[in-house]
């Protein structure tokens, strides 16, 4: 190699920024290392047949052990060199180094481990024998040289190879996450939330409508009714049962004298019970009862004071009872025919079918947009992802080439 191709090779000249695609990355880097990448392949070849030639020459080198006569006639050591030589023979035999350099190099430097892995024994005679084993020690120190010059050439002037199959390795990488992005893209097209969203719309539009026909407000007319009828009925039995509490206590005490106390009375014990529990609904008219109760009170001294006026004042607001029941009677019978005016519409149950539907597209559209959200998250993530990818590739090259490698797919194609 001359001066002018040395200064080359050491001081190469810059060259400018150059533009790519990231799919012409390989060609690109062939067609700049181009004599690189040749004469490494070249002294590659040589590399590798010199490894053949010198497994070869250890293979000649092991011949001295077989069928080893030892001067002094020792059967031990006659043993020991024939399966010396039988085990190592079917090691070379067995040798197989691959084409590519990086594993031709590390198959090399395993054959050799195995190759001098020795046992004690085999140690002791290859010393014994050293006048006998000249040629094979010749040939190992050669082949271990060798491997050793290989390691080098690897390391330096075979790099350009290396570096290409990164390259491919990095495009291979670009090239599925960019068929992921596409598939992401795919899965995200099939989810188009526009067709919900319409068919949401319609129904509402169909609720409008509903509601602004005349069998919609009759009916929101009878549920208001209802609702009145209903609190009317309420306040009604809420009054009934407010004057029975002004009665609780004398009720108690002339049941308990009653059944306790041996107090004789002639009408019906259960009305009183009734009342001191509240079933309005199981009584008929308590007057009988409550007027022979008011009688027995004032007779036998039960009730005095406040207690005694609490309890007249409860039984007077009770002459009415009967009236006061047959307004809770006549409340619900108007409540009754409410709802069968109610029942005889159907606008309600088309008004709530269409409720459910929409209830039913809306969580449709919320299960859609989750895994729009995630499909867009994924997509994003792969478009960094491969971005990302592209990115390496650019420092990788702006790290083994001459100038500034700037790839179009970056936006601006700046490093960061």
């Amino acid at each position: 190699m001359g001066l002018k191709e040395l200064l080359q090779k050491y001081f190469p000249r810059q060259k400018g920024t150059r533009k790519i695609s990231w799919r012409d990355a390989e060609e690109f880097f062939r067609e700049e290392k181009a004599s690189e990448l040749e004469q490494a392949r070249e002294e590659g070849k040589s590399y590798r047949k010199r490894t053949g030639e010198l497994v070869k020459q250890l293979g000649e080198g092991i011949e001295a052990f077989n069928d080893y006569d030892d001067s002094q006639d020792l059967q031990i050591v006659e043993d020991v060199a024939q399966n010396f030589y039988r085990s190592r023979k079917r090691m070379i035999e067995n040798f197989e180094a691959s084409e590519d350099m990086e594993e031709h190099l590390e198959d090399l430097q395993a054959f050799l481990d195995d190759f001098n892995d020795v046992t004690r024994k085999e140690g002791e005679v290859m010393k014994y024998v050293k006048d006998d084993s000249k040629e094979l020690s010749t040939a190992l120190e050669e082949i271990i040289q060798h491997r050793e010059d290989m390691e080098h050439f690897v390391e330096t002037d075979y790099q350009a190879v290396i570096q290409l199959e990164e390259v491919r390795e990095f495009l291979d990488e670009i090239e599925e996450l960019e068929e992921d992005l596409e598939e992401a893209e795919e899965g995200l097209e099939g989810k188009d939330t526009r067709d919900i969203s319409q068919d949401i719309e319609e129904i509402e539009e169909k609720l409008d409508e509903i509601e602004e026909t005349e069998e919609w407000k009759h009916k929101k007319s009878l549920e208001r009714e209802k609702k009145e009828l209903n609190e009317k009925k309420r306040r009604k039995r809420k009054e009934i049962k407010s004057k029975i509490s002004e009665m609780d206590r004398g009720l108690t005490k002339i049941l308990y004298s009653i059944e306790n106390e041996g107090l004789e009375f002639e009408g019906r014990k259960k009305v009183l019970e009734r009342l001191e529990n509240r079933e309005i609904d199981s009584v008929e008219d308590p007057g009988p009862e409550l007027e022979e109760a008011i009688e027995k009170v004032e007779e036998k001294d039960i009730l005095e004071g406040k207690d005694l006026e609490k309890f007249r004042k409860g039984i007077e607001g009770l002459e009415d009872f009967s009236e006061m029941k047959e307004e809770v009677s006549d409340l619900e019978s108007e409540i009754e025919d409410v709802k069968r005016g109610l029942n005889d519409t159907d606008i309600g149950e088309e008004k709530e079918e269409l409720r459910e539907k929409k209830r039913k597209l809306e969580r449709d559209l919320e299960e859609k947009k989750d895994d729009v959200r995630d499909l867009e998250e994924e997509r994003n993530e792969k478009d960094l992802d491969l971005d990302r990818k592209i990115l390496e590739l650019q420092h990788f090259l702006n790290s083994v080439m001459r100038g500034t490698v700037k790839i179009e797919e970056l936006e601006g194609g700046e490093e960061e």
